[in-house]
């Protein structure tokens, strides 16, 4: 599933496709359908860990800025932390965004 947001803030449901959440071959497939429908080089995109996915980002727009989702890291943080600290590293969800793309 890939999400876009446009310059107003407006969140757009980019494209659904089936395949194996890791496999690379799969994330460049939904990259290149989005290319061939108009979609230029995003100037930032947001992921998972997902390594085929990383890898599939960095071939198909190798210009445009990487960052980890905050939800998804923070989640990872605190299932490998000690226990004292993963419950205060639970709410990542209002973590806020901190810049946004130029349009």
């Amino acid at each position: 599933m890939a999400w876009g947001y446009t310059c107003e803030g407006g969140r757009v449901l980019l494209d659904v496709c089936l395949g194996q959440r890791e496999h690379h071959e799969d994330w460049l497939d939904l990259g290149r359908n989005l290319a061939k429908r108009g979609l230029g080089a995003p100037a930032l995109v947001v992921s998972d860990g997902a390594p085929g996915l990383i890898r599939a980002i960095e071939e198909l727009w190798p210009d445009a800025d990487r960052q980890r989702c905050a939800v998804h890291y923070a989640a990872t943080s605190a299932s490998v932390g000690p226990s004292s600290i993963s419950s205060s590293a639970a709410p990542a969800a209002s973590v806020s965004p901190t810049s946004t793309a130029s349009c």
